[in-house]
């Protein structure tokens, strides 16, 4: 059975169809994301911050001028080109792992270093499978050292020899490797002897952490975690536990550690000379041609620099304000976010990873000043401006409710304001001012709310909130182009579990809602256990406890107050007016079913107290920290199963309830848009529905919005003399076909040239002198 979903667009004169192909009963949700931008991801292809990471940890240049990048938390080795355009050269996304072998099949397990030869190979610190890495010009990775998943101390050649979580790489001039071994305290040499790779240890001594300066294993360091190579063969070290900058010299046959600068375990910010200088955990080195260390001095969120002046070595700040931030511009106006590997460029750029960030810096001189801007990737959500779609940052979204119009409200928590994206992508903030986190009614900014994590939408237009941390439920009404915001129910700052009107009523951290057409409002009220109902009377608001017993949990069925739950976080009212309520301690999904004056409460999915990731039937399945739930259109339950980082679908087949996964991958979190278990999530929260039956979801952790659908989205758009198309770009397996009718004898031919990439999506241009044509996505 097939099925389309159609576009009609008028196209001078023509109406032309677009739309995406699905076969029903084998075609999973398709996500994709609305608005926000998670800031970590493996996207590859486009150029600078449209292409993702997820907490690069080391950069390095290559003879060409390309830039290495060890991508830790996906597990891949990243390369960008000199014209700025991402690639993944060995590795696979997500996959942890120690395989060699070609570079489409190798698998690297947090790598956290990276150096390149002159010859073209490039090296790896593979942290979490303790071994050295090498990926060859001619794309084979090989394990030059170590053995994968056997960490240990000793020297020798080859696997013989044993590592303990090394953490960055340097390469001299004559192509000798030194490592930094972070868990052993030790600084380690590596040399080329004709197959062979011998492992010597030349500074430190295993088992005893310390900040002694001395010679060879006399020499002690803490975690050291960055190195670097000059031209004569010394050696720089970020040594991050003892917040200093260590030097290594080869004197004879023995290398000779000191300190340059700051003091042991005496953390701060303070420029200034040797030991009166500060750093705070220092993880990455770099030092140029003239001898200059630059440090990305991690937990200040700074880049350092320290310079010999005499006997003397200075320290002074190059960029970055001490704050957490992402922020392009000179000197102390940009921002960092936990740094943690710098490089230098041929021309005396400083590459930085930008570790929480997500991000690939470029500090470029310019005089006596330092410009920064950023070369790939983008920063994670946070509190940040409207804008248009991954444009627009959230910090940490927990509920969401969609309008007729296909409008979509966000309870955009960590921010604590009332979002809109219109149908357009647009992000507006209706209410609230961000990050801003207080009690107070009024109109728009004026307004204040205390970390809002429930929303929902009446037939009037009207918003709901449950402003959690106040355990209070608001209003946010339109009045002309304002939106107006008022207390309905709870006294802010007062907790309790009291029934009554208005402002005697208590709730204990309310934190989802529900509006039927009668305008009642349900709130899921955590911290009392109890599903709460507040009746409109004239201007009043009437509470009551429809079900549980406030401060009393448990698991329970039962009618009104003799049934229990156990943290209720996510409601949906059903077609007949009864209520479904994930129950998320307790790990399951209930109904409550109005009979007369009662409510009866049962279980219809999942084992109380059993959590786990099992599709199944009624208490067969498994859940794992169950938030948000919305009916469907076709009369299905949709649950945000948080703790597994999926998005479950929950069907009536006669009296039993069927459980089934429709989108991410039980335990694995991310932030990829596609089908099915190729979707990734990170703790999604909030859900709604929108009037084509498309899923709307908070996805928490990621700060963005996400839309499941049937099938990829296929846009058409005309614009001045031209026709788009769109789709996007993590629709693989689908090719677009043109074909001059839809019906028979339709001749649907394939394209696959002049398609451009523009940020996430595909995109095909034609001009206006083209002949009216359908376009169709089709799964290969």
């Amino acid at each position: 059975m097939e099925a389309k979903t159609l576009l009609p667009v008028v196209y001078f004169g023509f109406i032309l169809l677009v739309f995406s192909e699905f076969r029903a009963g084998c075609q999973p949700l398709f996500f994709t994301t609305l608005a926000g931008n998670a800031g970590y991801g493996s996207s590859d292809g486009g150029a600078g911050k449209y292409a993702q990471f997820h907490g690069p940890t080391s950069v390095a240049v290559g003879q060409d001028g390309a830039i290495y990048v060890a991508d830790s938390f996906n597990d891949t080795i990243r390369k960008i080109s000199k014209t700025g355009v991402v690639n993944t050269i060995a590795g696979l996304a997500a996959t942890s792992g120690g395989v060699d072998g070609p570079v489409s099949n190798a698998t690297f397990n947090l790598p956290m270093g990276v150096a390149a030869d002159a010859s073209g190979n490039v090296f790896v610190a593979d942290f979490g499978n303790s071994t050295i890495r090498m990926i060859s010009p001619v794309g084979r990775v090989i394990t030059i050292a170590g053995l994968s998943g056997v960490p240990g101390s000793t020297d020798g050649t080859n696997d013989s020899a044993r590592f303990n979580g090394p953490a960055s790489l340097a390469v001299d001039k004559a192509g000798n490797l030194y490592v930094a071994d972070y868990w052993n305290n030790l600084i380690r040499s590596i040399v080329r002897v004709d197959t062979n790779w011998v492992v010597t240890t030349l500074a430190g001594s295993i088992g005893n952490y310390g900040s002694d300066d001395g010679t060879n294993s006399n020499g002690h360091f803490y975690w050291p975690h960055g190195i670097a190579a000059d031209n004569g063969s010394n050696l720089f070290v970020a040594d991050t536990f003892n917040s200093m900058v260590r030097k290594i010299s080869p004197i004879g046959t023995n290398w000779v550690v000191t300190t340059l600068a700051g003091s042991a375990r005496s953390v701060g910010r303070n420029d200034g000379t040797n030991g009166s200088a500060r750093f705070f955990f220092p993880r990455g080195v770099a030092v140029d041609s003239l001898g200059n260390v630059f440090v990305a001095d991690s937990d200040n969120s700074v880049i350092r620099k320290v310079s010999a002046v005499g006997t003397d070595w200075v320290v002074s700040t190059v960029a970055g304000n001490y704050s957490n931030g992402d922020h392009d511009g000179t000197n102390s106006n940009a921002q960092f976010n936990e740094p943690s590997g710098v490089g230098l460029d041929s021309a005396g750029n400083v590459l930085v990873a930008d570790s929480d960030n997500n991000a690939i810096r470029l500090i470029a001189p310019c005089g006596t000043n330092w410009v920064v801007s950023t070369v790939a990737g983008l920063a994670p959500s946070g509190v940040g401006p409207d804008g248009t779609n991954i444009d627009a940052r959230f910090s940490r979204p927990a509920g969401v409710a969609v309008d007729r119009l296909g409008n979509t409200y966000v309870a955009d928590t960590f921010n604590c304001t009332i979002r809109r994206i219109d149908a357009a992508g647009v992000v507006t903030t209706l209410a609230g001012r961000s990050g801003a986190y207080a009690y107070a009614d009024g109109t728009n900014g004026d307004a204040r709310f205390n970390y809002p994590w429930g929303i929902a939408l009446d037939d009037a237009g009207a918003l709901y909130v449950a402003d959690t941390d106040d355990s209070t439920i608001r209003k946010v009404a339109p009045v002309g182009t304002n939106w107006v915001v008022t207390t309905l129910a709870g006294l802010p700052y007062s907790v309790g579990g009291n029934d009554g009107s208005n402002g005697y009523a208590r709730f204990s951290a309310p934190l989802a809602l529900a509006v039927n057409a009668s305008g009642e409002v349900f709130v899921a009220d955590l911290g009392n256990d109890t599903i709460r109902k507040m009746t409109p009377s004239g201007t009043n608001w009437m509470v009551s406890t429809v079900a549980g017993l406030a401060g009393s949990s448990g698991s329970a069925d039962g009618t009104n107050g003799n049934a229990r739950f156990s943290s209720p976080s996510g409601i949906t009212i059903g077609g007949a007016g009864e209520l479904y309520v994930a129950d998320t301690v307790n790990a399951i999904i209930r109904r409550i079913t109005p009979d007369g004056t009662n409510w009866i409460v049962s279980t219809i999915a999942g084992l109380p107290g059993n959590t786990g990731n099992l599709d199944g039937t009624n208490s067969d399945a498994r859940f794992y920290i169950p938030d948000g739930i919305v009916l469907g259109s076709s009369g299905e339950l949709n649950v945000c199963d948080s703790g597994n980082n999926t998005i479950r679908k929950i069907t009536l087949f006669g009296t039993n309830w069927v459980v089934s996964t429709v989108g991410g991958l039980p335990g694995i979190s991310g932030n990829i848009d596609g089908a099915g278990t190729a979707a990734r999530f990170n703790n999604p929260f909030g859900l709604a529905i929108n009037a084509a039956g498309q899923l709307c979801i908070a996805d928490m952790l990621n700060g963005t919005i996400r839309q499941g659908w049937t099938a990829p989205p296929l846009s058409g758009t005309p614009f001045s003399n031209q026709f788009i198309v769109e789709w996007p770009m993590a629709a693989t397996g689908y090719v677009l076909e043109e074909s001059a009718a839809v019906s028979s004898p339709a001749n649907w031919k394939p394209l696959t040239n002049d398609i451009a990439i523009d940020r996430n999506s595909f995109v095909l241009t034609n001009k206006m002198d083209v002949e009216a044509a359908f376009y169709r996505l089709h799964r290969n």
